[in-house]
């Protein structure tokens, strides 16, 4: 339990010590307005970010959360920091080793952020701002300007996130900051009242995890090795490292060498330092994400196929990327946003042997509606085709631009072409493009690359003629059983026809949804365009009003418990042939309350048992995670129940969003993977015969079962529950008779 001395506002006395020159001055922010008179809130020295969990059950410890935001308010040699909470009373210690300093505008920036976010953000902020030298051999100095170090202040260089608590300890010089704050006046400087830190603990200092956990299922973007970020004897306080200097005594050096730590340009650095500098240099270019990201491109880019990596250093500038200063980029070279003439030049330059799960154009060709009309696409894409060279290129570097830049983008091009074609229905949902291709590969094309030409122009002869996408219901080899003398009575079906016409009927539906409806779900849920997305959502209301009225329209008892066993069978069957819309639709009727409340009805019943397994698969905790589980589980023929993925598509447009002139495409690649779960069943038709007179028997109930109004199921189940309490009472008076 915590101490109560820790919770009562104490005063803090802090003692002037020596301070090193190169720490900040903390300023003391003024009172707001509900403080009391006198009071003043305890020097802050700075925020720091917690990248693990910290527990401990010590009075004076101070346990917190990942991803929270801490104020430190005093450090100790140890390791060990006093810190608090913003606007909290109570301080205690954290080790240093778990958190990670920020500026005091980043830290502003972070506590806008959710808390779950903040570490990727983090990350992400300081993918393309490199920090000065100073910083990367300073732990824990904040200053923006590099200053001339001593000799024994140069031997503490090491990673950016290694705490300083890690490194040998230096001298400190002159006064502490906080005794500097009214250096101008002769009066002594004010001390802060406010919560005071306990006694510095003696316990050792405990050890981060080697590998912070991940969040929210995807891969941490802190460095998966962090174990090298700690200093190890061999490196930092070797002989070697302590017998040569690195000197920074004009700003050409101070240029060359930030441009050595961001690119891995080991030669560069070579030429500013000695050998062992240049390898530890190597040790914290090895641990920049910034380089890693901004020169992925470039490493794997098919302008220079010979090349395994290519530095960006001996690119000609000619042949870099233009536009890839308005793209953001995660630590494995994925898009986060950006601008559209940034995307499409990543499109056609991006090499196709990248280790990527899915490719960007991929997600890009499937999504860009969201952010284009296709008529601006194809436009661009066309003018990335008869791009002209850079100005004032001599003719050889103006050869060296078109073979090493010009003919693999031309080409890159084509790809994205055929890919339209084949994988992203450029004929079925945008016809006029179509024909402006052709005119493009005619005029343009055929001079450069006729063989491309005229295979793209045979493609679109080819599926000009095809049958359209999900309008095909395939005809099964097999006999259609054989169907009962039913008389329009349900009863006399037989279940396992009625499920296999329910699964195709479901099936013809499902395969017509189109990936554009799905993204177009998540600004509109009614017009045309989600026209077949809703009529295949509207079968699954139509096949629980078609449950609920052929119950309770049954004026006899053991009628109404046969007709609910039948479904509870179809629904069984259902789940066998993974039609789990059809399973879902009646699974629900038969739990709804107009149903449940005919208990005595439900009495009668012989398969409760079996309709209690299947409704598990229903629990709406963790998002459906019951239908998400049993759907990893299922490769072949599927109806899958879409209404989660409908609710995870609209969810996704309300956590992100777009700012102006660039587009979030981690939304879009969220979307993408949603859609591509939920219609990835299309290519997987059912093998079952279709037959007409159980189809049109299952249409003709749906349709009447539609047509009534949810007011007409309540009043019926009312009267259905009156009717079983009467004919109850006579059964008991009946058997009170002695009959």
């Amino acid at each position: 339990m915590r101490s109560n001395s820790l919770r009562q506002p104490l005063r803090l006395n802090i003692e002037p010590s020596p301070r090193n020159p190169e720490l900040p001055i903390s300023k003391v922010s003024h009172c707001s307005a509900g403080t009391t008179p006198g009071y003043r809130p305890a020097i802050i020295i700075c925020s720091v970010l917690c990248l693990y969990d910290f527990d401990s059950d010590g009075p004076d410890l101070l346990p917190f959360r990942k991803s929270e935001i801490l104020e430190v308010v005093k450090q100790e040699k140890t390791g060990w920091w006093a810190a608090m909470r913003k606007n909290g009373d109570v301080v205690g210690w954290i080790p240093a080793a778990y958190v990670i300093p920020l500026a005091k505008d980043m830290a502003e920036r972070l506590r806008r952020v959710c808390e779950e976010s903040r570490i990727y953000e983090y990350e992400a902020e300081n993918l393309y701002n490199p920090a000065p030298v100073s910083q990367l051999h300073e732990p824990g100095v904040f200053s923006s300007s590099i200053h001339r170090r001593r000799p024994e202040d140069r031997r503490r260089a090491s990673s950016p996130l290694l705490p300083s608590h890690h490194a040998p300890q230096q001298p400190q010089y002159g006064p502490h900051p906080c005794e500097t704050l009214n250096h101008n006046s002769l009066a002594p400087p004010p001390q802060p009242i406010g919560p005071q830190p306990p006694p510095s603990p003696s316990a050792p200092m405990p050890q981060p995890p080697l590998q912070s956990a991940p969040l929210n299922g995807y891969p941490s973007l802190l460095p998966t090795d962090e174990v090298e970020y700690r200093p190890r004897a061999g490196l930092l306080s070797s002989r070697s490292l302590r017998r040569h200097q690195m000197t920074l005594d004009d700003n050409t050096t101070l240029s060359e060498l930030s441009m050595v730590l961001g690119p891995t340009d080991t030669r560069g650095t070579d030429r500013i330092a000695s050998p062992d500098i240049a390898c530890s240099s190597e040790v914290i270019s090895k641990h920049s994400h910034s380089s890693k990201v901004r020169h992925r491109n470039e490493s794997h880019d098919t302008r220079f196929p010979n090349s395994s990596f290519q530095l960006v250093g001996n690119i000609p500038r000619y042949l870099r990327s233009t536009h890839s200063d308005q793209l953001a980029l995660d630590c494995d070279g994925n898009v986060r946003s950006g601008t559209l003439v940034a995307m499409i030049e990543k499109l056609t330059t991006e090499s196709v042997a990248q280790d990527l799960s899915i490719p960007f154009s991929t997600m890009f060709l499937a999504t860009f509606r969201t952010i284009t009309t296709p008529d601006i696409l194809f436009e661009l894409l066309v003018e990335r085709f008869r791009m002209s060279p850079p100005k004032n290129l001599s003719p050889a570097n103006v050869e060296d631009w078109k073979s090493r830049y010009l003919l693999p983008t031309q080409k890159r091009v084509l790809d994205l072409f055929i890919a339209w074609l084949e994988q992203h229905q450029l004929l079925e949902e945008e016809p006029h493009i179509a024909r402006r291709l052709t005119d493009f590969l005619l005029s343009s094309v055929t001079p450069v690359f006729p063989g491309e030409a005229s295979d793209i122009l045979h493609k679109i002869e080819q599926l000009t003629f095809s049958v359209p996408h999900g309008t095909t219901l395939l005809v099964s080899p097999r006999k259609p059983r054989k169907s009962k003398a039913h008389k329009n009575d349900l009863l006399k079906m037989d279940y396992i026809d009625v499920a296999e016409q329910l699964a195709l009927l479901e099936f013809q539906l499902y395969a017509r949804v189109s990936s554009q409806e799905c993204l177009a779900y998540a600004k509109t849920q009614t017009g045309n365009e989600v026209a077949k997305l809703n009529a295949f959502c509207s079968t699954h209301d139509k096949v629980g009003a078609w449950v609920k009225s052929s119950i309770l329209s049954n004026g006899m008892l053991a009628k109404r418990a046969d007709t609910i066993d039948f479904w509870i069978k179809v629904a069984e069957k259902s789940r066998q042939l993974n039609n789990i819309a059809s399973m879902s639709a009646i699974i629900i009727a038969l739990s709804s309350v107009v149903i449940t409340q005919l208990h005595f009805t439900w009495a009668y019943v012989g398969r409760k048992s079996h309709l209690d397994v299947l409704l598990r698969f229903n629990d709406p905790s963790g998002g459906f995670a019951g239908y998400r589980n049993l759907l990893q589980t299922i490769e072949g023929p599927c109806v899958p129940f879409v209404g989660m993925f409908l609710a995870d598509i609209v969810r996704i447009r309300e956590q992100f969003s777009d700012s102006p002139g660039r587009f979030c495409f981690l939304q879009r690649q969220r979307w993408y993977e949603t859609v591509s779960t939920m219609l990835k069943y299309q290519k997987h038709p059912y093998d079952i015969p279709f037959s007409q007179p159980t189809s049109t028997f299952i249409q003709n109930h749906l349709e009447e079962g539609s047509s009534k109004e949810q007011t007409w199921f309540w009043k019926t189940s009312q009267q259905v529950q009156r009717l079983e309490l009467a004919h109850a009472d006579i059964r008991k008076g009946l058997e009170a008779a002695g009959f």
